[in-house]
Order: structure tokens, then sequence, then C-alpha cells
């Protein structure tokens, strides 16, 4: 294999994991920021330059003060981009908790010791956040190291003799399974190697059981969808999908 197809190669594996499970702002590199969509080597430069001058960053809106940063940009790049909550730290201290403690049990028992003490409410109101947040923060920290929500799901049901985006067309009905949300919308594995993205604009109340329409992630990963396909984008490799009911 050439030099440049070897290149190509592994930028597109980097851009897939990168789209998949997003970046840390405050810790990324300058490098793998330019794989996040909406930035190029310019902006990553000014990103790093203003996390140097300014410290880090502690929202996604804060990505505006960037120059070279858009509206447009911002758009592209924020479902893509991590900020690691402070929160997690001062529940650590809270809590008598270290991160190198993060999914033992000594933790576990700590956690489940102060939260017994004081409600969640109470908890959340000491860190200055919410509850649900205060909750995913607990989960993060009392899973045991590895621990991928994924891992329990089922198999998908895919459609026999659709393998790849070669098989796929505009228009065709199938079913997947929701491998990861993002403020854009939900990526769906649909059995092709490459997961499709049903738009936000396309997750609509009258397609969702009524237990999920007042969810703020009206998806979750692992839910059973069946999609319809809008359009295929062989090059990019990019699949855009229209949500047609949860199963």
């Amino acid at each position: 294999m050439s030099s440049g197809a070897l290149k190509t190669a592994l930028d597109g594996v980097v851009q897939e994991c990168v789209s998949f499970v997003g970046v840390d702002i405050n810790i990324c590199s300058e490098t793998l920021m330019r794989h996040v969509s909406g930035l190029n080597a310019g902006r990553a430069r000014s990103i790093v330059d203003w996390r140097e001058q300014n410290g880090p960053f502690f929202n996604r809106e804060q990505l505006l003060l960037v120059k070279g940063m858009g509206p447009k940009s911002f758009q592209q790049c924020a479902g893509f981009i991590r900020i690691n909550p402070h929160n997690l730290h001062r529940f650590l201290s809270l809590v008598g908790g270290s991160m190198e403690q993060i999914g033992s049990a000594e933790l576990r028992r700590c956690v489940e010791s102060q939260v017994q003490a004081s409600s969640l409410a109470n908890l959340a109101g000491q860190l200055d956040t919410i509850p649900e947040t205060l909750q995913l923060i607990i989960d993060g920290l009392t899973h045991p190291p590895g621990f991928d929500i994924r891992q329990g799901f089922e198999q998908a049901d895919f459609k026999r003799g659709v393998v790849s985006m070669r098989d796929l067309r505009v228009g065709a009905v199938l079913t997947g399974r929701v491998d990861n949300t993002t403020l854009f919308g939900a990526f769906v594995d649909i059995g092709v190697g490459r997961s499709g993205l049903i738009h936000k604009s396309k997750i609509s109340a009258d397609k969702l059981p009524p237990s999920q329409r007042r969810r703020s992630l009206a998806l979750g990963p692992g839910e059973r969808v069946e999609v319809r396909v809008l359009n295929i984008d062989p090059e990019m490799g990019r699949i855009g999908l229209d949500l047609l009911r949860v199963l």
C-alpha cells in the first residue's frame, strides 16, 4: 500500500472514531481536533491558543469567542465537542474520592453512602447542577473500568441482502439500532459498515412512543428503529435516514 493510500485510510479511521465518540476540547491535541467536522487546521490552532490564554472551556458556547469560529462552524462541530464537567472533580471531593478510584468498589461505597445521607436533589444543588446531570456523573463513576453501555445490546435485525453501502437505495426501508446520539441527531447501525444519521429534524414527536416524547434525547443508544434511506454519499461515507418508528 502506498503511503498516500495508507494516510487516507488512517485519516478515515480517525475521523470515524472522532465522529462516534467526540473529543474533549480541553485536552484534545491540535492534530486530532482537525478531524472534527467544521474545524480545520486554522480553527484548531485558534482553539488551542484560546485554551492556553484563557484556561479550560466551561461550555460549548465559549467556542464562539475563538478567532475564526463563526455560527456555521460552531453548528457543525458542537455535537462532537465534549466538555469534561468540573462538577466531576467537585463531586469526588464531596464524597472523599479521587480520580484513581473511578470504577472501584471503594468509590462505589463512598458514593452510595453520600447519596443515602443526602438526597440527589440536595447534592445537585450543592454542585450547581441538576439531578439528571449528577446521576450521569454518578453512573460514570461507579461503572467498572472498561464498561460500555452497548455491551448488552442484542444483535440488530438487519435486512437480508443489504451488507454494504453499494446495496443501499434511496427510499429503502430498513431496521437498525441506535449506536450514538448527538445534539444534531442520532446515528443508526443499519448493517452496512457505516452508521446512518437521522437528523433531529426527522425525529418528530408523532414518530415516538408517548413515554419518549418528553425526553431531552428522544432516541437513546440501543433502541431499535425502522428508517427510510433519504440520501447516500459513497465518497464521504455518509447515509441520511428518516425515522419511521421506534420498534
